[in-house]
């Protein structure tokens, strides 16, 4: 577990703004026992609490030199929270 904050980048927030991925990066190693359980938990359980499943989506023009009004010229990313991408980096590690 605590081998995987070194693939988070540094300087990223979530969703939300509350939470960053330099709090996990610069954490103490107690912070991935504590998180493990909980991630343990929530497969267990199999329930996820709505605030982890947030993202922000954010628009991206597809081209420069196109119209900005028009919704077809876009595309969307997701911004998904810290914590989510933690546990899909400890879930794809269970697995």
């Amino acid at each position: 577990m605590w081998m995987m904050y070194g693939t988070l980048e540094c300087g990223k927030s979530d969703a939300n703004g509350r939470l960053s991925s330099d709090h996990f990066i610069s954490a103490s190693k107690d912070l991935s026992v504590y998180l493990s359980l909980v991630f343990s938990a929530l497969l267990i359980h199999g329930h996820v609490p709505s605030d982890i499943l947030v993202s922000r989506l954010i628009p991206i023009s597809t081209r420069r030199n196109t119209n900005i009004t028009n919704s077809a010229n876009y595309r969307a990313i997701a911004l998904s929270s810290v914590f989510c991408q933690s546990f899909q980096c400890y879930f794809l590690t269970e697995i």
